[in-house]
């Protein structure tokens, strides 16, 4: 497994795009793979062990409109990551 480093500053463009253009979602790839540091290298790696995160991965589902769904978001579980957004 290879370990990254992180790149800042390049996160920081992607951030910036993003907020630019909300709905070019590939700066969230971006951003994710700038900081991917080794705990998420392994957390890739647990992903690709399943056949749901095998497809997640192959899929890159676009997570716009869900993030825009407020209403979705605030009815997730007290204390859930969605919940936070």
């Amino acid at each position: 497994m290879q370990m990254k480093s992180m790149r800042p500053i390049v996160a920081f463009r992607a951030i910036r795009e993003l907020f630019a253009n909300p709905d070019d979602t590939q700066q969230v790839f971006e951003i994710i793979e700038a900081l991917q540091g080794p705990s998420l290298v392994r957390i890739r790696a647990r992903l690709q062990k399943t056949e749901q995160g095998k497809r997640l991965l192959a899929e890159r589902p676009d997570l716009v409109p869900l993030l825009k769904d407020r209403d979705a978001l605030r009815a997730l579980p007290e204390g859930s990551l969605g919940r936070a957004a």
